[in-house]
């Protein structure tokens, strides 16, 4: 499906929507657009391959950011012996909310554990991503024997080195 039957689609099922609800209020039909909106938002992002990139090194950030906290938090949890009880810890409210959970030093690090893991999945896709890119680059700049010419050059310098 390309971008412009997917705004068309978008458009049309937003159409109908309105419609159906002719005599509802203006923020009713703004609550029943929501899910149509978030739709048509995943939508475009999986069509666009840039969009998807941006996409990836966003959620990468997102994910980076709580494997920073966590790591506080785990460090504040194994030395918190040590700690003055005057130290105000960093990410109160997230401990709190640990607390709350009932969850331990263990399932934090199990936590931390699978950040990093996913972590690891969105670098790989990342680097498939920008190999798949770099190919299609290629090939738009080169003509198909010089493309394979380079793709043979390459291969033989890494295997060299």
């Amino acid at each position: 499906m390309d971008m412009e039957s997917i705004i068309l689609e978008f458009h049309q099922k937003a159409n109908e929507l309105v419609q159906a609800h002719a005599d509802a209020t203006e923020e009713e039909i703004t609550k029943l657009g929501e899910p149509l909106a978030d739709e048509y938002f995943r939508k475009l992002m999986d069509i666009d391959p840039l969009a998807r990139y941006a996409q990836l090194e966003y959620m990468r950030s997102l994910v980076e950011c709580a494997r920073f906290e966590l790591e506080y938090v785990v460090w504040y949890l194994e030395n918190k012996e040590r700690i003055p009880s005057d130290v105000e810890p960093l990410y109160a409210d997230f401990l709190a909310m640990l607390r709350e959970r009932g969850w331990d030093l263990p399932r934090v690090r199990k936590l931390l554990e699978e950040l990093e893991a996913q972590i690891d999945e969105i670098d790989t896709e990342i680097r498939r991503f920008l190999v798949a890119r770099n190919e299609q680059l290629a090939q738009m700049l080169f003509d198909d024997r010089a493309h394979d010419f380079v793709q043979k050059m390459l291969k033989k310098r890494n295997n060299i080195v």
